[in-house]
């Protein structure tokens, strides 16, 4: 995975060894993550996200949504099956909001496809 991120594998398993350490202690010394959202990363599978291009933290235009993930038309209406998250969706704003967002829209998609 490392090398198809353009990543240094040697880096990335002492990144993830050192984040390990840190959830095993309880305490996040590095960026100060609060003890309940640290999780090890032991079990695949694993996954990873590549920046390629683009705005690297914020959204500058982007599709209207709804707070469901719906793209809105010129006249606020909500386009029936159309979804859109991450930057790609004006009220996202970062690439932070990329992996939770796209699995909040693939939800509520899900749930009106399948009711």
């Amino acid at each position: 995975m490392a090398k198809k991120l353009g990543l240094d594998p040697e880096a990335l398993v002492k990144t993830v060894d050192r984040y390990n350490m840190l959830c095993d202690a309880g305490e996040d010394a590095d960026f100060f993550k609060e003890p309940i959202y640290m999780h090890p990363i032991r079990t695949a599978p694993f996954y990873g996200v590549g920046q390629k291009g683009g705005s690297c933290f914020n959204t500058h235009g982007g599709l209207v949504i709804d707070e469901k993930f719906h793209v809105l038309d010129k006249q606020w209406d909500l386009i029936p099956g159309l979804f859109v998250a991450g930057e790609n969706a004006a009220g996202g704003g970062s690439v932070g909001f990329v992996l939770p967002g796209g699995r909040l829209a693939g939800i509520f998609a899900a749930k009106e496809v399948l009711g």
